[in-house]
């Protein structure tokens, strides 16, 4: 298929069905958070932890459909002097997102009714953040668009990039072309959504698509909207891991770190025999995360951050870097579970819960991180608390166990590092 025929049905869709699908009313009554755009997530993995967001701070959302990203963005940055522009081809798409600003009294957001395609030629470079989440599979080359956001990043610039995942989504893959095969030639869409609804109630549950139903609810969730860009897109293409650092590594770049819940691709996040753990701990970075993808099985959307510099993550050894909840809610429940009577505690993300042992260490150290304390001076209180409880274990315990619980709290997505100097807005 041609780009140009490409983009005419890709338009003709989200035109018709602009996607996700969101009442602008509900912007007086919540904010949808997005999982790659919270500020303190792209300072620690874009930045180092050292970005001040309210120097000359300038975001792209290329594909930015309804508005979430765009809209979570800028409402972060309200108090700031940061500008995002928001790109979608769709005019239909625009006008929503429009919309929900207007109602939020949002001032800081461009509008480009454009093709990511044409980018390098709008004028509106650079970009110090770009977000495309759920676009670039959806176009004829995703290399080409790829390089297209990767000319107007700016020096220093990072992307969150969000493309389906092969594994993950078996499933929807054998839907997809079994619908094709039922209704490919029907061009009428409202008509290829019915008869997608007939077939999906009448699938035996042997089917692949149905046994994974629940974790691919978008038809469900979204209605119509959902269901054509779940079952019937004209475009859908997936990646691997292996795939994910090829597609970055082909547009002049580097993969910096998984965004969603990265203890996901981590194999000791799934497996518990020492052997096995001792193995793959000799193998690089990437081929345990390809590892852990095969492992769990459940991978539909690959979320990561890319910069051309490489790793821009904020490090755990840095002890001059300061550790800080993502917000005071995820603290407080932590420390009150940890306060509680009892010999462990949980820490939940969204996708599991790990239990851990409530040694005194850990109860002083949940109280210690403050935002304000730096990973060093964490660690020196630390220590002297414990020595004054006549609880210090081993030196070199104190700094790997301290090591380890950070570790786990940034895989979860619950807390970030950031430099003093750094500036994040508070919501």
């Amino acid at each position: 298929m041609a780009d140009s025929d490409y983009l005419r049905s890709v338009r003709a869709q989200y035109e018709d069905f602009p996607y996700p699908p969101r009442d602008p009313a509900d912007e007086r009554n919540r904010l949808i958070p997005t999982h790659i755009d919270l500020l303190a997530k792209i300072n620690h993995f874009c930045y180092a932890g050292g970005r001040d967001f309210r120097k000359n701070f300038r975001a792209l959302v290329a594909g930015a459909g309804t508005g979430d990203s765009v809209i979570y963005l800028a409402e972060q940055l309200r108090s700031t002097n940061a500008h995002i522009v928001y790109l979608d081809i769709s005019q239909a798409s625009m006008a929503v997102a429009q919309e929900r600003a207007k109602i939020r009294k949002l001032s800081n957001i461009e509008w480009e009714n454009a093709s990511i395609l044409d980018l390098p030629k709008l004028g509106i470079a650079p970009f110090d953040y770009i977000n495309c989440c759920g676009v670039l599979h959806h176009l004829a080359n995703p290399d080409a668009g790829l390089k297209a956001l990767e000319a107007v990043l700016a020096p220093g610039g990072a992307m969150g990039l969000m493309v389906y995942g092969t594994h993950g989504r078996v499933g929807v893959y054998q839907m997809q072309e079994l619908l094709r095969r039922l209704n490919g030639d029907e061009p009428d869409m409202r008509v290829r959504i019915a008869e997608a609804r007939a077939l999906l109630e009448q699938a035996p549950p042997t089917n692949w698509f149905k046994r994974s139903e629940s974790k691919h609810d978008d038809h469900i969730a979204f209605g119509d909207a959902g269901l054509y860009d779940l079952l019937l897109h004209s475009q859908d293409r997936a990646y691997t891991v292996d795939e994910c650092y090829e597609f970055v590594e082909q547009a002049g770049m580097r993969l910096s770190s998984f965004a969603y819940l990265p203890y996901l691709y981590k194999p000791e996040t799934f497996l518990y025999n020492p052997a096995l753990i001792e193995r793959l701990a000799q193998r690089t970075r990437r081929e345990r995360e390809a590892i852990a993808e095969l492992l769990s099985g459940k991978l539909a959307r690959h979320f990561f951050f890319a910069a051309r510099e490489g790793n821009t993550n904020a490090s755990l050894s840095d002890a001059s870097l300061i550790p800080f909840f993502r917000s005071r809610e995820a603290g407080d429940t932590i420390r009150a579970d940890i306060a509680a009577d009892g010999a462990s505690f949980d820490i939940s993300t969204p996708e599991a819960v790990f239990s851990s042992q409530a040694t005194p260490l850990k109860r002083i150290l949940f109280e210690l991180i403050d935002g304000r304390r730096t990973i060093g001076e964490v660690r020196t209180e630390l220590v002297t608390r414990l020595r004054s409880k006549n609880a210090l274990p081993a030196p070199v315990d104190v700094a790997r166990e301290l090591a380890e619980i950070l570790d786990l709290l940034v895989q979860g997505d619950l807390l970030f590092l950031r430099t003093r100097g750094s500036f994040i807005p508070e919501m």
